[in-house]
């Protein structure tokens, strides 16, 4: 009733969205039993043993966690460089049971990662349970020199519980974004433990016993209050979710007390609940309970679906619920349960020993098992601190996009025929169509029926030696093609000078073959459309230098997707049609919205906060290459408050359209989130709503964990975003791109 909530939860089961209030079971529980086990012992001894106390309780808890602590960082350090960014913070925080301030101080949150969660994010409960075992039984020794009654005390237990749940209420705020900061203090989560401990003092086995004189009528009335307990937990387990505002402003506090009535009702000589909860199975996941939460998180990190195996959907399911159990089993096996027994206290008693053999023999045992985790314990450490760690920072890996070679085409009469062997032997990607003789209006028509049917990024147009071309009739060609690199070259004695004059666009050269054909008479054979082969070659020479000029000399080759400083070096020659500024949703359908949306530069990075995302727009905007379209699709890493999504919209208030994308993730902020941006955003005349959570609704297919993107979903993403921008800015909107 409190391991398997939690397993289902951190599975993102969707039937178990309030899973992770087993935990809260696990605090009334341990409350209970170690109050339970300080009031025995003081009854039998009249004093508790602090010492002896500490030790059981380092025996029982300490060995099992510090194996897996160590299984972590060998897998951090061996398999998933990934899993190493913030390791070394919460190894050290695992080793002195503090993980739940280390996630304060850290600002890490508990409940939203978009890439492979921190493999110790779990063991800030552990921290809360041992904070308590330090500072309760001191406080025990207190209570019980006082005398106090037994009822006096539970009540003052639950007036301490009240408080800790009224506390959590009053640091709550409802519109606030990721409440891990309230979730994990060991002050708000305190309830659980303290209501726990206040049964203790009045309802334990041997006292239900001791005053059992009902009859039939009373099992009914136990069985009935436990059956209440559960009602209450299997309706939170299915209905509730971590981001419910419920939770914080009480819900914790009514889990506790429905784990009190269970808890009450199994100890009870009369309660059948107790004999349920005693079958084999489930004996047998109570007694490793412990290690099926310890290992449970680690593995399902190491085998999240669709990412770190193929394997998916109930498959994979299972396939973490067996690791976690064989580990689980492992660990009570052969380091739990021989170090429970004893072991640890035979050796040192064998290495105190009268027999001089056995004692010798067992002390080389004891230093060289000392030696080893010693050495062990710190060559991992030492290692993890060498090793490279990557950073996960707002601009951590940009990537410029991928550029194909620029398509040129050249469009000429007798020169360019004369000399098309020569033209392809120089730029083999040029595209050529020469006739003799063709006059400039056929070349301009053609020009004209070229650019309907293809991409044109270089026009190279010849006009014979006849023709008269004047200003006007190069603003026609211009227009034509308002975004490709043109060069003129006339083969007659026309006013070159004249026409240069005229251009008005830098992308737009004349290359005055008419004159350099005159300053070489090896060229031409009398006539000058009559060229010798090494007027050929110089006329191709001369065209791919024009060229060159306006387009650079690596023009016809394609550029492969870069990894630069930052996504600002992306747009040192022009400005994106668009800009996508995203989490890891984004981030990773990379390849997709490449291949989809040419001209969008992406700008997403895993983990990537709102205040984040305004950080990278004001880079922009600092530097003047802020594009007219921005698509934000944030969120599904970290949800957002009120105010930060209103001061995102400050910062874009002079940008002309803005996309921005709801969340489509198997996570319980998903809804809080998209609820918020239908609220907000209507409020601003330059934003859209792409609504995605609707569009992929029904296609899990696309989806590796329900969130992140297969290949085929990048595409369907980028589909998706294609005709969200087009229904704001025009289907022409990738043609505003000039980088």
């Amino acid at each position: 009733m409190a391991v398997v909530p939690v397993l289902l939860y951190h599975a993102l089961v969707p039937a178990w969205p309030g899973g992770f209030l087993g935990v809260d079971v696990f605090f009334v529980i341990s409350g209970y039993l170690i109050t339970s086990i300080l009031r025995k012992e003081h009854l039998a001894r009249g004093a508790i043993g602090l010492r002896a106390f500490y030790l059981r309780r380092a025996r029982r808890l300490l060995p099992a966690v510090y194996t897996v602590v160590a299984a972590v960082v060998l897998y951090a350090l061996l398999v998933a460089e990934d899993a190493r960014a913030g390791l070394r913070g919460n190894v050290v925080a695992a080793f002195f049971y503090v993980t739940n301030w280390w996630q304060i101080l850290a600002d890490q949150s508990y409940f939203e990662t978009s890439a492979r969660g921190p493999l110790l994010n779990h063991l800030w409960s552990l921290a809360v349970e041992e904070q308590f075992y330090v500072v309760w039984p001191a406080l025990m020794i207190g209570i019980m020199r006082l005398r106090a009654r037994k009822r006096a005390v539970a009540i003052a237990l639950v007036i301490f519980a009240t408080n800790s749940a009224l506390l959590m209420r009053l640091l709550y705020a409802g519109n606030a974004g990721d409440p891990t900061d309230i979730f994990v203090r060991t002050d708000t989560r305190a309830s659980g433990l303290l209501l726990g401990a206040a049964l203790a003092f009045v309802w334990s086995p041997a006292a239900a016993r001791a005053e059992d004189r009902g009859g039939a009528h009373v099992a009914w009335i136990v069985d009935a209050i436990a059956l209440g307990g559960f009602a209450v937990l299997g309706w939170a387990y299915t209905h509730v979710n971590d981001f419910d505002s419920w939770v914080y402003r009480g819900g914790f506090f009514v889990i506790g007390v429905a784990s009190v009535a269970i808890v009450a009702a199994s100890v009870h000589p009369r309660s059948r609940l107790a004999r349920l909860l005693g079958i084999a199975p489930l004996r047998y996941i109570g007694t490793r309970s412990y290690g099926i939460y310890l290992w449970h998180w680690p593995v399902f990190q190491a085998t999240r679906p669709g990412i770190d195996l193929d394997v998916i959907g109930s498959a994979n399911l299972a396939l973490r619920l067996g690791l976690t159990l064989a580990l689980a089993e492992a660990s009570y096996r052969w380091v739990e349960s021989p170090i429970r027994a004893g072991a640890i206290g035979r050796a040192l008693a064998a290495a105190r020993g009268r027999d001089r053999r056995r004692r010798a023999h067992a002390r080389r045992r004891l230093t060289l098992l000392t030696a080893a985790c010693t050495t062990g314990a710190v060559g991992l450490f030492g290692a993890l601190s060498m090793a490279s760690i990557p950073q996960d920072a707002p601009l951590a890996n940009p990537t410029c996009p991928a550029v194909p070679a620029r398509a040129a085409v050249a469009v000429g009469s007798s020169v360019m025929a004369a000399a098309t062997s020569e033209l392809r032997a120089a730029m083999p990607t040029l595209a050529i169509d020469a006739a003799p003789r063709r006059s400039w209006p056929v070349t301009l028509a053609l020009v004209d029926q070229l650019a309907a049917t293809r991409r044109i990024d270089i026009l190279v147009a010849e006009f014979g030696a006849g023709e008269n071309v004047d200003p006007a009739t190069m603003s026609q060609l211009q227009a034509a093609l308002p975004d490709a690199a043109i060069v003129v070259a006339p083969s007659g004695p026309n006013a070159t000078r004249e026409l240069r004059a005229s251009l008005r666009s830098a992308e737009t050269v004349v290359f005055d073959w008419w004159g350099e054909v005159g300053r070489h008479r090896d060229w031409h054979e009398g006539n000058r459309r009559s060229l010798t082969p090494a007027g050929a070659k110089g006329y191709a020479d001369g065209i791919a230098g024009a060229i060159a000029s306006v387009a650079g000399d690596r023009w016809f080759v394609a550029q492969p997707a870069r990894r630069v400083a930052s996504e600002l070096e992306c747009t040192r020659r022009g400005l994106p049609a668009a800009i996508g500024i995203g989490d890891s949703i984004m981030d990773r359908a990379r390849a997709g919205l490449s291949a989809g949306l040419p001209d969008l530069l992406v700008a997403a990075a895993g983990n990537r906060t709102i205040a984040e995302a305004r950080r990278v727009i004001d880079e922009f905007a600092a530097s003047d290459r802020l594009p007219d379209i921005v698509v934000l699709h944030i969120g599904s890493a970290h949800p957002f408050t009120d105010d930060e999504f209103n001061q995102l919209m400050a910062h874009l208030a002079d940008i002309e359209h803005v996309v921005i994308v709801n969340v489509r993730a198997k996570k319980a902020s998903a809804p809080i989130v998209n609820d918020r941006i239908a609220r907000l955003a209507p409020r601003y005349d330059n934003v859209t709503i792409a609504d995605w959570a609707a569009y992929a609704a029904e296609h899990d297919e696309w989806f590796t964990d329900g969130a992140h993107l297969t290949r085929a979903g990048q595409n369907e993403y980028a589909a998706f975003l294609e005709t969200a921008i087009s229904a704001v800015a025009g289907r022409d909107w990738q043609d505003r791109a000039t980088w």
